[in-house]
């Protein structure tokens, strides 16, 4: 059996975060299906070593992650945190 590593279907980076998009198959009660699942990745350098932190959520969880980033950013825009 060949062992490939599966690749993004879509990937973006701004500075030390990056996105991607994953193609997922299962199989329940003999059926099979596919779905997606999104990464939010940072990368970062600590000492000598390269730290990678990720979340994913299916691709049904990204308006709502959107909706509460956005709620983030205005919480931040209004303290003055954020240019």
């Amino acid at each position: 059996m060949e062992n490939k590593k599966q690749m993004p279907e879509f990937q973006t980076k701004s500075g030390k975060i990056s996105v991607a998009v994953w193609k997922n198959t299962s199989n329940k009660d003999g059926k099979d299906s596919e779905y997606k699942t999104v990464s939010v990745s940072e990368s970062y350098k600590q000492g000598e070593e390269w730290q990678h932190k990720s979340i994913s959520v299916t691709a049904t969880e990204v308006p709502r992650l959107l909706v509460l980033l956005n709620e983030v950013q205005k919480h931040l825009v209004i303290r003055g945190e954020t240019a």
